[in-house]
């Protein structure tokens, strides 16, 4: 039989003293409490899934598919990574927000050179405000 708690909030998280699992604890309307145990192993799984979740959640509370939710940039870093499989050396590249939100990405000096490239192509040299996406190639 399938449990659903309806949670009013997230309350904490709990990393289990091993690492190998997290709990998410929250909150019902009640004032009750319940715990969502998973294997460390989904976390990469719920990172690249709940952007897609609160992307459909924003585009169908206001009925506009145009939607995206987007975060303010505080702060960048640029590390040296390690050489990849293919004898590429890899860069990390880490955006964070003023709060807590962080995300690093590993890519190579060519992707960092397109990316310079597209900011002086799309954002400094024109003032039109309907930019077009940018796709960068690996």
């Amino acid at each position: 039989m399938e449990t659903i708690i309806h949670a009013e909030a997230l309350t904490t998280f709990d990393v289990s003293p091993d690492g190998c699992s997290v709990r998410f604890n929250v909150r019902d309307a009640q004032g009750g409490s319940g715990s969502l145990e998973l294997p460390a192993s989904c976390l990469n799984q719920l990172l690249a899934t709940l952007p897609k979740i609160i992307q459909q959640t924003l585009r169908r509370q206001h009925r506009d598919n145009s939607l995206r939710v987007t975060y303010p940039m505080e702060t960048f870093g640029l590390d040296l990574g390690e050489v990849d499989q293919h004898g590429v050396r890899q860069y990390i590249l880490t955006l964070q927000t003023g709060g807590a939100f962080e995300i690093s990405f590993a890519t190579p000096a060519s992707q960092l050179g397109a990316l310079a490239q597209a900011v002086i192509d799309q954002v400094l040299a024109t003032e039109d405000a309907t930019l077009e996406p940018v796709t960068l190639n690996s």
